[in-house]
This record gives C-alpha cells, sequence and structure tokens, in this order.
C-alpha cells in the first residue's frame, strides 16, 4: 500500500511518523522511505514554506533522469534541496543503517549543480556515521544541514521544522555545526 502524504493534514503526518519509525506498525507494502520523503515536505509546506515534491531532472522526456531530488524547499529567502533517509537493512523491521558519507558526497554532487546560494538539508530517521558528519561539515562552500531523528520528531510535533531550520542554518553560518541541535535553542 503506497500512501500519498502529499495533501496530509498533521496529525495524518504525526501517524505516518509513528508507522515509519516503529516497525511493529509497518504495514504490508508500505515504502517507508517513499513516506519518510514526502512527510518532510508536506511538513514545511503546512509551516507556510513553498515546496516541490520529489521529482526527477530530466533534460527532455525521451532521455533518462539526470537526477532524482526528493524535494525542495522555499524558505524565507534560501532555496534548500532535501535528501530524505530511513534507511534499514532488510527492510523496515530489520537492524538501522546510519546515513554514510557515501551518501553525503552524491548529495553534494547534487547541491554543487545549484546556484552557490542553495542550501542542502539531509533528514535521517537512521543517523549518522562518523564520517557523514566530517564530510557535511567539510563541504564548504556549500551548506549541508543534518536533521537527526529526535530533530524531526521535536519539529513534527510542535511544528517548528521552518523555525529549526532558520536555527540551524544560522548556527552552521556561525559554527561550521552541520548536525547543530535546534533543540538547544528551546531550553
Amino acid at each position: 500500500m503506497e500512501i500519498n502524504l502529499k495533501n496530509a493534514n498533521h496529525q495524518e503526518l504525526i501517524r505516518a511518523w509513528e508507522t515509519i519509525i516503529d516497525p511493529r506498525k509497518a504495514q504490508e507494502g508500505l515504502s517507508p522511505q517513499l513516506a519518510f520523503r514526502q512527510l518532510i515536505i508536506r511538513a514545511f509546506e503546512l509551516e507556510g514554506a513553498e515546496v516541490r515534491f520529489p521529482y526527477q531532472v530530466k533534460e527532455d522526456q525521451e532521455r533518462d533522469a539526470l537526477e532524482n531530488l526528493d524535494g525542495v524547499i522555499y524558505l524565507n529567502g534560501h532555496s534548500c534541496i532535501v535528501e530524505s533517509h530511513c534507511l534499514s537493512k532488510g527492510g523496515v523491521t530489520s537492524r538501522r543503517a546510519n546515513v554514510s558519507s557515501g551518501h553525503i558526497s552524491r548529495f553534494r554532487s547534487k547541491l554543487m549543480n545549484r546556484p552557490g546560494y542553495a542550501v542542502g538539508s539531509v533528514f535521517s530517521a537512521t543517523g549518522f556515521s562518523p564520517s557523514a558528519l566530517m564530510q557535511a561539515q567539510l563541504s564548504l562552500p556549500q551548506t549541508i544541514l543534518l536533521w537527526s531523528e529526535e530533530e524531526i520528531k521535536e519539529c513534527l510535533y510542535r511544528q517548528t521544522f521552518t523555525k529549526a531550520f532558520k536555527i540551524k542554518n544560522r548556527r552552521f553560518f556561525e559554527q561550521l555545526i552541520p548536525d547543530y541541535d535546534h533543540r538547544v535553542d528551546y531550553l
């Protein structure tokens, strides 16, 4: 069963999130990765951001895709491409895998194809490897913000993705911390 979250309300996003992260709630045929991609983009849209849902970049309709994007967010003068990872080895109920430096490197290549002012955000429901954190920090002049499962959950429940984006982007600019935990600013 494929779900479509493009028109979901906030409560439907929360239910989808709980299904994505809890293997006991997994549904037969549900693609956690696809649902996660749509959830992130829709959550920003519900908070007033202009968005583009996952799509393929093609030279023309006759050719293969040049790249696949999980979505784009336009917010407060920022243009942000999104990568969303809900990784597992052997299915949603199996061992979860962290986003690797290879994932960050491939994402950086997509970001480098954009104007220099573009920001990248990588959302992970499974975490980041130490080498991925280092790769994101060394991605300059590109900005890659890393979002943890805990941050995503907090933003989803409190409806604060746009506020968190502003905080994370500012902290990266000032302190070069790609995985800055925006929740510190709430304390």
